[in-house]
């Protein structure tokens, strides 16, 4: 259908020449070399145009996909750390976290930057949220250092010292009291040495509860004892410093333990997103693929027409 237009149309034109003057032909078939040689630098630069521009789609996908991928494992890592820091903190998991972090707000600079305007919300909001990230991360060390790093350092160093004085108790069969009484005693402290090792093992409200009512039971026996007042005094206050300690402890735990949880949480639900980013600079590279096809078929069929006409003119 095309050929036969291309056709009527090139006779058009023969007709139309023919009924021009010998000189005016002479001029327009002078002048037929100069216009296929303009019309087919018009298709050739038109063409290169999309050529480049296709390219530069190509270069910013790649650069998207690429920086996409290494803010999702920048983002992994950052989980990685964090169970790590849960199970064993240190400052070298600290700086693990910085870094990691620094990675992953560098590529998301990086996808703003070569992506379409259009997702530029996106880009904000997945940037609010890695920071975020960071700020419950910086809580959760500033939490566990109140509690320890270790066991010589913050609330798990006072705990030991404090179970320690409770041992020392214990083991001098509490001399100055009376036999009977300091037996009870001693049972009840062994039980909250009990059900604070059965909490730092198994997180147990029951253990938490139990030590409570262990600490009770001792300050109810220990009351209407007939014993030296500096005796008793003494005595109270370690064990209730052991308490107050344990309790220290617990509440800075509960603090920690969900920061845990929302980071675990907060971190996941980023991953989609950069798969999604990734999916989006994969689809507009294969669009490209296809307008570069396109666009070099279309330059190839401007040439020939060109040529063509050209030679039914001449």
């Amino acid at each position: 259908m095309q050929l036969t237009q291309l056709s009527l149309a090139f006779s058009w034109l023969t007709r139309m020449l023919a009924s021009f003057s010998v000189r005016t032909r002479i001029v327009l078939l002078a002048l037929i070399p100069v216009a296929g040689f303009v019309a087919n630098g018009f298709t050739y630069t038109s063409g290169e145009g999309d050529v480049g521009r296709t390219f530069d789609t190509f270069k910013r996908s790649a650069a998207v996909a690429d920086a996409s991928r290494d803010f999702k494992s920048a983002v992994a890592s950052m989980r990685i750390v964090v169970k790590d820091f849960n199970v064993k903190p240190n400052d070298s998991l600290v700086a693990s976290f910085e870094y990691a972090y620094a990675v992953a707000l560098r590529n998301l600079d990086t996808i703003e930057d070569s992506i379409e305007k259009g997702h530029t919300e996106s880009i904000a909001t997945m940037s609010r949220d890695l920071n975020a990230l960071r700020e419950a991360f910086n809580n959760l060390v500033r939490e566990q250092n109140t509690l320890g790093f270790d066991e010589s350092s913050g609330l798990r160093r006072q705990l030991q010292v404090a179970g320690n004085a409770v041992e020392r108790i214990i083991n001098d069969n509490m001399s100055g009291l009376p036999e009977p009484d300091a037996n009870k005693l001693m049972v009840t402290l062994l039980y909250m040495r009990h059900h604070e090792a059965d909490f730092r093992v198994t997180e147990s409200e029951v253990a938490r509860l139990q030590f409570q009512q262990a600490y009770k039971s001792f300050t109810d026996i220990i009351g209407p004892i007939n014993a030296a007042p500096e005796t008793k005094t003494s005595l109270e206050q370690v064990v209730k410093t052991y308490a107050e300690t344990f309790g220290k402890w617990v509440e800075g735990y509960d603090k920690v333990r969900p920061l845990h949880a929302v980071i675990d949480i907060d971190s996941q639900n980023m991953l989609p997103r950069a798969d999604d980013i990734i999916g989006y600079a994969r689809k507009t590279a294969e669009n490209a693929g296809q307008q570069l096809t396109t666009s070099q078929s279309r330059t190839r069929n401007g040439i020939i027409i060109v040529g063509i006409g050209m030679v039914a003119l001449g």
